[in-house]
């Protein structure tokens, strides 16, 4: 296990209880809940909770075309923010959707998985639609100005961070690794991480519906 690859690990767990302390649904203690992945509370389908978490947002596709938010509404969808010069975090994590999404089947039309730069100096429409081609088909990867991205990183309390390396190597890209589930209005439902097994990934979505 390299630095990079350690960096990045503990900045997930440290983001992940940063959610349960700052980020926790507004339910009052008359409605159930039950616990999610890594201690996130999930509300129960009757509360009228909502969790901190997501929100509007317009970037562009790797069409070169804009996308706002607005388009996911209608289907559940899977939100992952990484960078196309991850080693190994990343793929990771777009390839465990990509086997989700083909053991969805015919109820894949239902899903949007989405890529989000945390890297947007290199990775522009044009090289996100050449790396998205790795994934799966119904895969939407988006960029766009260092400015339009904050307010998704702020919606999503995502970190990323610009780090200068030694030598010739430019540079590299810090970032909270977390796939978001988020529903048919674009709500909050559920967070796991790249090391999730897609199995379980899949079996929290069919317990959904």
């Amino acid at each position: 296990m390299g630095p990079r690859f350690t960096v990045i690990a503990i900045l997930t767990v440290i983001v992940l209880i940063a959610y349960d302390k700052y980020y926790p649904f507004n339910e009052s203690s008359n409605n159930s809940s039950n616990t999610g992945q890594a201690g996130v509370t999930i509300k129960d389908s009757k509360s009228e909770g909502k969790a901190l978490i997501g929100g509007d947002f317009v970037l562009v596709d790797q069409n070169g075309k804009e996308f706002s938010s607005d388009k996911l509404n209608g289907k559940t969808s899977l939100i992952y923010f990484g960078f196309t010069n991850c080693p190994m975090i990343c793929p990771t994590a777009l390839n465990n959707m990509s086997l989700v999404m083909n053991e969805l089947g015919e109820d894949s039309v239902n899903y949007t998985p989405v890529f989000i730069t945390t890297d947007p100096e290199r990775d522009t429409a044009e090289s996100l639609k050449s790396y998205m081609s790795s994934f799966h088909l119904s895969f939407v990867g988006l960029t766009g100005s260092e400015e339009q991205l904050k307010v998704a990183y702020d919606d999503y309390k995502v970190y990323a961070k610009k780090v200068e390396l030694d030598g010739e190597d430019g540079y590299d890209m810090n970032h909270s690794s977390i796939i978001y589930v988020m529903n048919e209005n674009g709500e909050y439902v559920s967070h796991f991480n790249h090391e999730t097994a897609p199995e379980k990934i899949l079996a929290k979505l069919r317990s959904l519906k």
